[in-house]
């Protein structure tokens, strides 16, 4: 059996927190929401892709360019293709939800990467929405793989090129893939959320005592999230028993709300449903930026938002379970950009958070309040001497710097080299200046990374790796 204890030391600590800290109730889902709510149906059949090029095809196409998922060898990834019928969903003339066109056939593919052994399985999965470009697992891979956690991605009706594209790469394995309505995201998501906690055969975690569903996502499979919560499906489609399907939420970057099926208008950016509600779970949003006005609200007793100072939207630095470094990424091959790409390290956020609402959602450990950057009066945040946003989570990268990090560039010839971010070295004389020697930098750099690792923005591995790179720093 896997020995899980990279990671664990935080979940601990935090824990033994429980008596120090308050703890929230679980708040009750709004009255109207619970005399609609109804079970989400199951798949009607889940089967095994035929064999076509023998491989399952991995929506990650910039990530692939500097770096492959590399499983550990106690890890295996399973495909299959979950078939069902699920309604469209419309507003109607009160703006309530109604259906708009019921049980419309649909074939989708789910993608679960989870421990080969079920013993080794912690019961926690993290089932993400897609495809994404950059998805959350590039920035959570090291902490799940650590913990035995389960991911499972499913693909929605993302784009509409979605389907066809691995239809493309794989005539005969995707044949089958049928996605005909945005509208049936809602009840699909639900009824794999639904599966993965169901004794059945057609589960393709069967075996593995499931505990906690965890919907996570980036960019726009977060969107997808922020639509599926605004509009109520949270309350609406819920387990026989009447409890939540998925227990917590992580929504990273959430980009536009997304309209309810493929025809309805788009959501004012005044509408109340811009702003995440207030669910019976855990709500967290975390931004590389100054949140959104229309979607700023005030703390609830299960909701915080973390805006993470110095980082980049593209985040061009993935887990470590990617192979890849960020001297790779986007410097050579197709993407390779003007400037030097940020190497700030985002994905340690994604992964500490993660964790944060792991015992939160199961422990009733309280994170702390929301953090947001301090902003100008356009809504920009206010930058430090060296570029860095003041306020908002903080790190080494951005406390104690050796260069200017900048969220964007003006890098035009490819959109993903203006939000992955740059960074400028600062002087030898600029560090010196700074911390008078490597020493003095390493102690403070040290120093910090152990606080950041007591209080849970740290995981204890990740704050391993931030000492590493400061022993590591030549530019004194």
């Amino acid at each position: 059996m896997r020995t899980r204890n990279k990671y664990l030391g935080t979940v601990i600590g935090l824990a033994c927190l429980a008596a120090a800290v308050p703890v929230a109730p679980v708040a009750a889902a709004p009255q109207s929401a619970v005399t609609s709510a109804v079970s989400a149906a199951l798949p009607t059949e889940v089967t095994e892709p035929p064999a076509g090029n023998g491989r399952a095809f991995h929506h990650n196409p910039i990530i692939d360019y500097s770096g492959k998922l590399q499983l550990p060898d106690d890890y295996a990834e399973k495909e299959v293709l979950v078939s069902g019928t699920a309604d469209v969903y419309e507003h109607g003339p009160d703006g309530e939800v109604r259906v708009k066109e019921a049980d419309v056939p649909y074939t989708t593919r789910v993608l679960v990467r989870m421990p080969k052994n079920p013993k080794d399985f912690s019961g926690k999965v993290h089932l993400e929405a897609g495809p994404s470009g950059l998805d959350g697992l590039s920035r959570s891979a090291d902490k799940v793989f650590a913990d035995g956690d389960a991911w499972v991605g499913v693909l929605t009706h993302a784009l509409s090129s979605s389907t066809q594209r691995m239809k493309t790469a794989d005539p005969v394995r995707y044949d089958a893939l049928s996605l005909p309505e945005f509208g049936q995201n809602w009840d699909i998501l639900a009824q794999v959320g639904r599966l993965l906690k169901t004794r059945t055969a057609d589960n393709p975690l069967g075996g593995y005592k499931v505990r906690q569903v965890y919907a996570n996502g980036w960019a726009f499979a977060a969107s997808v999230w922020l639509t599926y919560t605004g509009e109520g499906f949270h309350q609406r489609l819920r387990l026989p028993n009447g409890r939540p399907i998925f227990d917590g939420y992580l929504l990273g970057n959430p980009g536009h709300y997304m309209p309810i099926n493929s025809t309805a208008p788009a959501v004012a950016k005044d509408d109340p449903r811009q702003k995440v509600q207030n669910l019976d779970v855990p709500v967290m949003v975390l931004m590389t930026g100054p949140q959104e006005e229309q979607r700023r609200r005030p703390e609830g007793p299960t909701y915080r938002v973390y805006e993470v100072a110095g980082a980049s939207t593209a985040s061009p630095r993935a887990a470590r379970a990617y192979g890849q470094t960020p001297e790779a990424f986007l410097t050579t091959g197709p993407f390779a950009c003007d400037y030097d790409v940020s190497r700030f390290p985002f994905n340690q956020f994604f992964q500490s958070s993660l964790t944060r609402l792991d015992i939160w959602a199961s422990r009733g450990v309280t994170p702390p309040p929301s953090q947001q950057l301090a902003r100008n009066t356009d809504g920009s945040a206010k930058l430090d001497a060296y570029g860095i946003p003041l306020g908002g989570v903080r790190s080494t990268y951005s406390d104690l710097p050796t260069a200017r990090y900048f969220a964007n560039t003006t890098d035009q010839r490819y959109s993903i080299c203006t939000s992955a971010g740059a960074q400028e070295p600062l002087s030898a004389k600029e560090l010196k200046q700074l911390y008078g020697g490597k020493e003095a930098y390493v102690k403070k750099v040290g120093r910090q990374a152990d606080r950041l690792e007591r209080q849970g923005w740290l995981l204890p591995a990740d704050a391993d790796e931030i000492r590493s790179e400061a022993d590591a720093v030549t530019d004194f």
